[in-house]
């Protein structure tokens, strides 16, 4: 799977930047800087937010955050507000920017997985960051991409976070042959764009509902189907017509954050088009800040 339906296309083109260096300056009134590095003679860009207070030699646990199709690491930057709550929780961020603006899984042109790696081995040694403890989020396209890093054999990841992302069929086998590692959904359950309940077609293959999907997170995990959390998040803004259902797995390691009422949006982060188009984003939680959480209790 190298892209999403064309209606993704069509809407996200709508919402929307970009030398290597070494090392990479902090600049405290303006910590998020755009970056190049060369991956398979091909000049790719990055942008790359690195705490104004973080200290020299402490490493720094490092969080990709993909754009969705047709989109930018800028626009993800800015639909998620990862920043501010990276600065607050301690972590560098990193907003690639896709070929085309997209990601691409399997290619014979473009690989992503070597930018990303490419990425990580660079920021190890320029910007102090720690390879044990790398994570990846993204909304929609940036959160298949990230499901599939994280199913890698040899991934990288020491646990993902995918956002209105669900698991394909295939991926859901790949996953069987890849490290066990910690899993987060988040997910509108009036997404209309990639439905909650899943697709019987989507690009050759099946798309898991959001259910199937983190039974078989739990399948892989080896974590019974019961949750061990079960709960509602207050709704601290009803004017925003969603509400957030909470469910975790065995100690944590896979929990689902389903946003009843909610659309094709990051909680907590910027309404990006209009209701209409991509659906509502809820208030109640700060998406960017749950994830981080997540991730500090996970090392790979």
């Amino acid at each position: 799977m190298s892209r999403l339906p064309l209606l993704l296309v069509a809407l996200l083109a709508a919402a929307g930047v970009v030398g290597c260096r070494a090392p990479i300056a902090r600049a405290a009134d303006n910590p998020t800087t755009i970056e190049t590095i060369q991956v398979d003679g091909v000049t790719r860009t990055y942008r790359l937010h690195l705490p104004a207070n973080s200290v020299a030699d402490q490493p720094l646990p490092l969080v990709f955050d993909f754009h969705g199709y047709g989109g930018t690491g800028f626009d993800q930057e800015i639909i998620s507000g990862m920043s501010p709550a990276a600065d607050r929780l301690g972590y560098a961020v990193v907003y690639p920017d896709g070929i085309d603006k997209h990601w691409h899984y399997v290619s014979t042109e473009v690989d992503d997985v070597a930018f990303v790696n490419a990425i990580i081995d660079h920021l190890a040694q320029s910007a102090n960051v720690d390879a044990d403890r790398v994570y990846a989020t993204g909304l929609s396209d940036g959160g298949f991409f990230s499901i599939y890093l994280g199913c890698l054999p040899q991934t990288r990841m020491a646990a993902i976070a995918p956002v209105a992302a669900s698991l394909t069929g295939l991926q859901a086998l790949g996953c069987a042959f890849a490290p066990r590692i910690p899993v987060l959904m988040t997910f509108g359950t009036a997404d209309p764009i990639v439905p909650f309940t899943g697709l019987t077609s989507f690009y050759g293959e099946r798309l898991l509902s959001v259910p199937e999907s983190v039974a078989a997170f739990a399948r892989h995990l080896d974590l019974s189907p019961t949750p061990t959390v079960d709960e509602w998040l207050p709704d601290r803004d009803p004017a925003d017509g969603t509400t957030v259902h909470h469910t975790a797995y065995g100690n944590g390691e896979l929990q689902l954050y389903a946003i009843t009422g909610g659309g094709h949006t990051w909680p907590g982060g910027l309404q990006y088009l209009p209701v209409a188009l991509v659906g509502k984003t809820n208030n109640d939680y700060n998406a960017s800040e749950t994830i981080l959480t997540f991730f500090a209790a996970h090392e790979f």
